[in-house]
């Protein structure tokens, strides 16, 4: 099917979730790099929730539908071509629908957590009543 993409992920880089939102298991916190918020999980939390939806801009930052993403550690944004790369290479352009694990978590939880993630996600503008997903 085309414009529909599945992204295969590592326990590691699926699941980190749970320890930002308890800053548990040794996962490090997420920063903005430019218009994503990228994770480095080191942990062995996990959540096993899936979402399927196009890759969107939420507020100023880049995500899937109506949801802010926390990307895996590896994820980089061209601006250039529109254009999320995966930690395992894969490629989705803005608009294509992408299907992938994770789950989602208040923002105030994660907020809670980390003063460099609360501003990332102040400055991505994210919708305060909205969930974000974490792969």
């Amino acid at each position: 099917m085309r414009g529909y993409r599945t992204a295969a992920l590592t326990l590691a880089t699926a699941t980190a979730a749970t320890a930002v939102a308890l800053g548990a298991c040794g996962h490090d916190n997420p920063s903005r790099h430019g218009e994503i918020i990228v994770a480095s999980a080191t942990g062995n939390a996990s959540m096993s929730a899936a979402i399927t939806a196009p890759l969107s801009r939420v507020g100023s930052c880049i995500g899937l539908g109506e949801s802010l993403v926390i990307w895996p550690e590896g994820t980089t944004w061209d601006a250039s071509t529109a254009t999320l790369t995966l930690a395992d290479g894969d490629t989705v352009e803005l608009g294509e629908e992408l299907h992938t694990g994770g789950g989602s978590i208040s923002p105030h939880l994660l907020a809670a957590d980390s003063e460099e993630l609360a501003q990332a996600l102040t400055d991505c503008k994210a919708p305060p009543d909205q969930d974000v997903w974490v792969m």
